[in-house]
């Protein structure tokens, strides 16, 4: 493998087409190997409730095609433009099926999240309703108590 001064991958760095195009087969193979094997990793994570779920757009993955284009410089995950690549019949298969599940898992926390939040907000209303109906009570009992005093005043005789 060629490296650079620092000991890093050629290939394991930001590159334009040109500098793609010029990579050796096996260069490339490796580079789109392993960044998808890295997207695939971080949407696990996200999957798994170990990374945000808004770390990471899901424009960048929903499809093969978003997840094919998808490149972040700082997580070092690079595009690719051979949908082989993500084929489900390719030599990737096994990370593709890695992606399908990644997605569902993704998919789960938002729908629990959502639903988390969907609880909150009919706890806090039932909770102001609850207060509310606990003052109409208190203020039918304060009138109940005052119309008992005055029944009971006019029933006493005036000395």
């Amino acid at each position: 493998m060629l490296q650079d001064d620092d000991g890093k991958a050629l290939w394991d760095r930001p590159l334009g087409p040109e500098e793609v195009f010029r990579l050796s087969p096996a260069m490339k193979a490796q580079r789109t190997k392993t960044s998808f094997e890295r997207k695939i990793a971080l949407l696990e994570r996200i999957g798994r409730g170990e990374a945000e779920l808004g770390s990471v757009d899901p424009a960048n993955y929903r499809t093969r095609t978003a997840l094919r284009s998808w490149i972040d410089n700082r997580e070092k995950l690079w595009a690719w433009v051979d949908p082989n690549v993500d084929s489900k019949n390719g030599k990737n298969a096994e990370l593709l099926d890695r992606w399908e599940a990644a997605v569902a898992a993704i998919n789960r926390r938002q729908t629990k999240t959502k639903s988390g939040a969907d609880l909150q907000a009919l706890l806090a209303d039932k909770d102001k309703r609850i207060a509310s109906l606990e003052a109409q009570i208190l203020d039918l009992m304060a009138q109940l108590y005052q119309v008992q005093k005055d029944a009971v005043e006019k029933q006493t005789p005036q000395r």
